[in-house]
């Protein structure tokens, strides 16, 4: 899985930290939010995508789309957890845990 930023989407406006505006939207689901990153399997079938709402309530600011037109809203305090639960299994894995 390679991760694409949002720099290299062929949309947007680049703003500071080299992060794009992205106005695109999957449905009605993330209009007006800012697209963080691609998750990218080299195919062409909509992958997964992570992006930022600024205007949504803390508690649903990060939103998880797939390519299935789902989607997951959380804070960024459980996105930092499921980050660091995410680190510590792929460590694991890779000591042959």
């Amino acid at each position: 899985m390679n991760l694409h930023p949002a720099g290299d989407q062929t949309t947007g406006t680049r703003i500071a930290g080299g992060r794009t505006a992205d106005t695109r939207t999957t449905g009605d689901q993330t209009a007006g939010a800012q697209h963080i990153a691609t998750f990218c399997g080299q195919c062409d079938c909509g992958c997964p995508q992570l992006w930022f709402d600024h205007d949504a309530e803390p508690a649903r600011q990060v939103v998880l789309t797939d390519d299935h037109g789902q989607r997951i809203q959380l804070s960024v305090q459980q996105l930092d957890d499921l980050h660091a639960e995410l680190a510590e299994a792929v460590a694991a894995l890779k000591a042959g845990a």
